[in-house]
């Protein structure tokens, strides 16, 4: 199990893997739409400032933080006695639709090892 410094994590019965589904994919298909609307910036570079960009890392960062936590739950759920095929196979879907498209902004690595936050990272 992966946990961030800082986070907690909270458990949930299986009861709740619809909303977990719905909360994931969700957020995917938000994130989609919100990369429709900044790949215009990546042509004018000179449009978002430098505070914009370290806003959008950072809830990209949060967001890929709840990832971890979502992905721990459903293995929690996985290895739980007792789950029904149906069960089963909604957490299979959840973990699949979990899986966000590749990042257009500096990764958690490159900022370790000190990149800049910058338009250009975009």
């Amino acid at each position: 199990m992966s946990k961030e410094p800082g986070r907690e994590q909270n458990w949930y019965p299986i009861s709740k893997l619809g909303w977990f589904t719905g909360h994931i994919r969700e957020g995917v298909e938000v994130t989609r739409r919100q990369l429709e609307l900044l790949q215009p910036a990546r042509a004018r570079l000179y449009v978002l400032d430098d505070a914009t960009v370290a806003r959008i890392i950072r809830v990209h960062r949060d967001q890929a933080d709840d990832l971890t936590l979502f992905q721990n739950q459903a293995d929690r759920w996985k290895t739980g006695p007792g789950l029904t095929a149906a069960q089963r196979a909604g957490v299979r879907a959840g973990r699949q639709a979990d899986r966000p498209a590749p990042a257009r902004f500096p990764s958690r690595r490159g900022a370790a090892r000190g990149l800049p936050v910058t338009p250009h990272n975009l």
